[in-house]
């Protein structure tokens, strides 16, 4: 009976002994994200996706975020559309072990996504913008965190560097819908008394339009010397090239919104064999191995590659340093509790990101990580490098 009894024994602690995989995985940790991932005209969401899974990936191969609880993305498609987004991510926050949730450019039109956040206490994080957000009057934003390029902050890049280059009359080509006149608005703030630039009618355009000639053409009979576009990717290739396809119209000089540059291909034509003058705001990139490195990682995970010396969308870029630390917070937080790691995030201290060193971007209720100093304007050229060699960012 000892023999047998022991013999169970030996057995039971046996069993023990081996590997027991549902026992030592530590439940993940989870991060969302409501974005356009599938959208016609912006591939914005693919971009940031892909920037929240490369810092994911080298956070886990790390150990993870908290006592070795692995990191998980977990995705929700908003096409575009606010309402859809901030559906999205009141499920997403309803999941327990959510601790912050990414949003793409629909979370730019209006305040639900904000509200929503305030309401759940939960973190919502916005690596990108197709303009700046609307002044939030009912909710006092506390759980929204930023890196994203200002609208605002690239509108005033792109009138002090068109002042310096001895233009004098700025056309603008806008979207007629909440967007353009956003921009119309900032444009006139932005204005100075006796400038030597002045702002010509804007000209408003549909975005469903099936050309956008007629349009440019009002532009160059209004007397513009240069060009504002505020135009995603679709609009903006369209645009060029058919005055590709037309080179007896003049080409003005082009100031590209930065949403032309947000996913796959950043033009698919060759600028400067084309004659035409481009420029985009860009965050400034420091020239370094990590930075290197991560752009190499991210690469991977888009379906296709930029050209050039900037192989992935800023959306990525920004998408990855802010995930890192989203990241640092959870881990600084203890226990994943979303208050905590809101507070973590205000008080975030000093990180190296791929696009610079972060020294505690959200303290004092800061919610933007990125400022006027963090961004230039970069000509386009035709192997789709960005040369910096105009706008020298301000340090």
């Amino acid at each position: 009976m000892f023999t047998r009894a022991a013999r169970l024994f030996g057995l039971f602690a046996l069993l023990l002994l081996q590997p027991q995989p549902l026992l030592a995985e530590a439940p993940s940790i989870l991060i969302g994200l409501t974005a356009e991932l599938d959208h016609p005209t912006n591939a914005a969401g693919q971009s940031i996706r892909a920037g929240i899974r490369t810092a994911i990936a080298e956070i886990n191969a790390g150990g993870g975020a908290l006592s070795g609880r692995p990191l998980e993305l977990v995705e929700r498609d908003d096409r575009g559309l606010p309402a859809r987004g901030a559906d999205n991510f009141r499920e997403l926050a309803s999941l327990p072990a959510m601790t912050g949730v990414f949003a793409g450019a629909s979370v730019s039109f209006g305040n639900e996504l904000t509200k929503a956040a305030d309401s759940l206490k939960t973190p919502l994080m916005i690596p990108w913008m197709g303009a700046d957000p609307d002044p939030v009057s009912e909710s006092p934003a506390r759980y929204v965190f930023r890196l994203a390029i200002s609208e605002r902050e690239s509108l005033r890049l792109i009138l002090n560097d068109s002042r310096q280059r001895g233009h004098r009359r700025m056309g603008l080509l806008l979207p007629s819908n909440a967007w353009g006149r956003r921009v119309a608005r900032d444009v006139v703030v932005l204005s100075k008394p006796g400038d030597s630039l002045s702002m010509i009618e804007p000209q408003w355009y549909e975005s469903a339009s099936p050309s956008l000639l007629a349009s440019y053409r009002t532009v160059i009979d209004r007397g513009a010397d240069a060009l504002i576009l505020i135009m995603n990717e679709s609009n903006s290739r369209m645009l060029l090239r058919e005055l590709a396809a037309q080179p007896e119209i003049p080409r003005l000089p082009f100031y590209l919104h930065w949403t032309a540059m947000s996913g796959r291909t950043a033009l698919t034509i060759a600028p400067e064999g084309k004659g035409f003058d481009l420029s985009v705001v860009h965050p400034v990139m420091p020239d370094s191995r990590q930075s290197a490195m991560v752009l190499e990682r991210i690469a991977t995970q888009l379906p296709e590659r930029f050209s050039g010396k900037v192989p992935v969308p800023s959306a990525a870029l920004q998408a990855y340093d802010l995930t890192r630390l989203l990241a640092a917070a959870i881990a600084r937080s203890g226990s994943g509790d979303r208050v905590a790691i809101r507070g973590a995030l205000q008080n975030a201290g000093e990180y190296r990101g791929v696009l610079k060193l972060y020294r505690n971007p959200y303290a004092g209720g800061s919610q933007d990580a990125l400022g006027a100093t963090d961004i230039a304007l970069f000509r386009l050229r035709s192997d789709g490098s960005l040369d910096n060699t105009r706008s020298k960012p301000r340090r």
